[in-house]
């Protein structure tokens, strides 16, 4: 009965180790899995902070070149516009001299 219960006292001992072991793994387990878990988040979090980074420039990139395209197109209407008004002049003009002699 002696070695019984010195054997029982073992085997209990034994057991307890085995549960606080197994209970240590449990947690180490969740812990790494809430780490590799955060981890990915952040990483996520990341790319997609770089990605919207690049988005953005390319934005203003886009609008930059949108407002140099314009600025060059009215830059052209401008200058035919002035040179229209002044074909028109010298047509105006050129009328009244034929008129003029037309008349004489």
């Amino acid at each position: 009965e002696i070695l019984g219960s010195s054997t029982r006292g073992k085997n209990e001992k034994e057991d307890e180790i085995r549960r606080l072991k197994d209970d240590l793994q449990l947690k180490l387990r969740n812990e790494e899995q809430t780490l590799k878990t955060q981890i990915i988040h952040d990483h996520n979090v990341r790319r997609l902070q770089l990605k919207r980074r690049k988005l953005l420039l390319l934005h203003v990139l886009e609008q930059k070149l949108f407002e140099e395209k314009c600025t060059k197109s009215m830059d052209t209407i401008i200058q035919r516009h002035a040179l229209l008004k002044k074909h028109h002049e010298q047509t105006k003009e050129l009328e009244h001299k034929q008129l003029g002699s037309l008349h004489k």
